[in-house]
């Protein structure tokens, strides 16, 4: 995984572990489709998470952290000005 998409998952979990602990999670999800069989994956790699903090990650956070790891995020490019 590359390191741009690492940060951005550190930091997207950071968030999602005090949105669940705040029940504060986002409602719906705007992104594309999220096929069952990742969703399954990704569920499985974040019971730690889930028995840890006695939270259940929602389907809309585990489609968020699909797209960080299947789809172009924009990040802004070395030669590119703010």
């Amino acid at each position: 995984v590359p390191n741009d998409r690492k940060v951005a998952l550190y930091v997207h979990i950071s968030c999602l572990i005090e949105r669940l602990i705040r029940h504060a999670s986002p409602a719906q999800y705007t992104g594309g489709q999220c096929p069952d069989r990742e969703l399954a994956t990704l569920r499985e790699a974040f019971s730690v998470i889930e028995s840890g903090y006695s939270v259940k990650i929602p389907v809309v956070e585990l489609c968020y952290i699909h797209d960080i790891l299947t789809r172009e995020t924009e990040f802004i490019q070395e030669d590119q000005d703010f």
